[in-house]
């Protein structure tokens, strides 16, 4: 008995902790998009500062089978991020920003 409780206790825990980076990975990526925009030095794409973004791009960019790439898709991450940002910036639906992001890096790599 004394386990179950326990174990309950650490897995409602757990399932807190989880919910607090999921907010916080969401508005970081936010902010880092509003930064990038903010940001024209011509490319600049440091690790340090834009890679919520560039990841969620890199990682999209390797799981997108051959037959459904579009001429977006060889363009530089950077540039991808850029459009994401904006496309997901403009977007007044009321779901999570990580989930805007990655519906608009999804259209600009896709073909449709």
């Amino acid at each position: 008995m004394m386990k179950k409780i326990l174990l309950s206790a650490l897995l409602a825990s757990a399932a807190l902790t989880f919910s607090a980076q999921a907010k916080s990975f969401d508005l970081k990526l936010e902010q880092e998009c509003r930064y990038i925009l903010g940001d024209r030095d011509n490319g600049r794409y440091d690790d340090e500062a834009h890679g919520f973004s560039l990841g969620v791009v890199a990682g999209i960019k390797n799981a997108l089978p051959a037959n459904r790439r579009n001429g977006m898709y060889k363009k530089t991450l950077g540039y991808i991020s850029d459009r994401a940002c904006d496309m997901a910036l403009r977007d007044r639906s009321g779901k999570r920003f990580i989930y805007k992001y990655q519906k608009a890096a999804m259209n600009l790599m896709t073909r449709r």
